[in-house]
């Protein structure tokens, strides 16, 4: 998968090109209007086989979106399935020579919407090209002005990207700010999910000894696993005293099984301390890893599913 970035033509600069190609033209297939733009725009086919995440190639998504919007600002319509003709609207503007922007491309439609003549511009665009203009200027200030660059199938994908990349760090907040009751019970959670659902018994509070659960890996109790959960803050690290203290509970506990979680991270000698025990095992969880693992399992997340309706150009293509 080839970065989409890496496409030598951004988005806003598939608009003046096939508005040229139908000025010259009566009518024109969709084929031919592909194929004239590829060299219009010289092309090559290493250009054409760069893709998006969906699979789609880059070329395709931007000619498809710069068709569709074209299309409904009036600039262009399709008299038949599979051609396109150029409207007046879209004939006018090819001749100013204005900038073909998106935006701009909106604003010439806008200000010529109820004075045309034509029935390209329907009585829906003005609806259309206000909330589209909305978007375009809203992400244009969110991105400084470069997802004009982009289709908005690849700002979407961006979008997505900023939501997961985020996630983590709004995680790990979220778990820092909140008690040690709360966070006890999500270290629990979790490593109830990595330990396929075994049961934890919470024993965390006054006199519990260090110890905040323990999972029983066999129904009569005899492997044991003991948990400990510390909130700490950034900046407050595990120390190597503190898992001196908790390798003692475990011995007291006749026990050689445990983890340590914590919102925090562990100094590098209780790391190495751990790794030097050989009576004991003890897993390390800090919170990165911690917030890895609840991504991992969607603990503390919601799923949200868009379903995106494309026109399937192959269905209106003539055979």
């Amino acid at each position: 998968m080839v970065n989409s970035g890496s496409f030598p033509v951004t988005q806003n600069k598939f608009y003046a090109p096939i508005l040229g190609l139908l000025a010259m033209e009566q009518q024109i297939s969709l084929d031919e209007l592909r194929q004239k733009l590829i060299e219009r725009l010289k092309l090559k086919q290493s250009d054409l086989k760069i893709k998006l995440e969906s699979g789609d190639t880059v070329f395709e998504n931007r000619f498809s979106w710069a068709r569709n919007d074209l299309r409904r600002f009036g600039y262009i319509t399709t008299p038949e399935i599979g051609h396109f003709r150029i409207t007046p609207l879209g004939l006018s503007f090819y001749k100013s020579k204005q900038k073909a922007t998106k935006r701009e491309l909106i604003k010439k439609a806008k200000s010529s919407n109820g004075k045309s003549s034509t029935k390209e511009v329907d009585s829906t665009l003005q609806e259309q090209v206000q909330t589209d203009e909305e978007v375009t200027v809203a992400i244009a200030e969110q991105h400084n002005d470069t997802s004009q660059e982009q289709s908005p199938d690849e700002r979407m994908q961006i979008i997505i990207k900023e939501i997961k990349d985020s996630l983590p760090d709004t995680l790990l907040s979220l778990l820092r700010s909140n008690t040690s009751d709360f966070f006890e019970k999500v270290a629990n959670e979790v490593i109830q999910k990595m330990c396929n659902g075994k049961a934890i018994i919470p024993t965390g509070g006054a006199g519990d000894g260090g110890i905040d659960g323990i999972i029983y890996e066999d129904e009569l109790g005899f492997e044991r696993i003991y948990v400990q959960s510390k909130r700490y803050h950034e900046g407050k690290d595990i120390n190597e005293l503190d898992l001196r203290s908790f390798v003692g509970s475990l011995d007291a506990q006749h026990a050689t099984k445990g983890v340590y979680v914590t919102a925090s991270a562990f100094h590098i000698n209780s790391v190495k301390y751990v790794n030097s025990l050989h009576n004991a095992k003890v897993r390390l969880i800090d919170g990165k890893q911690l917030v890895e693992l609840m991504q991992r399992y969607g603990i503390g997340l919601k799923i949200s599913n868009y379903t995106l309706v494309q026109i399937d150009d192959k269905y209106f293509k003539e055979d």
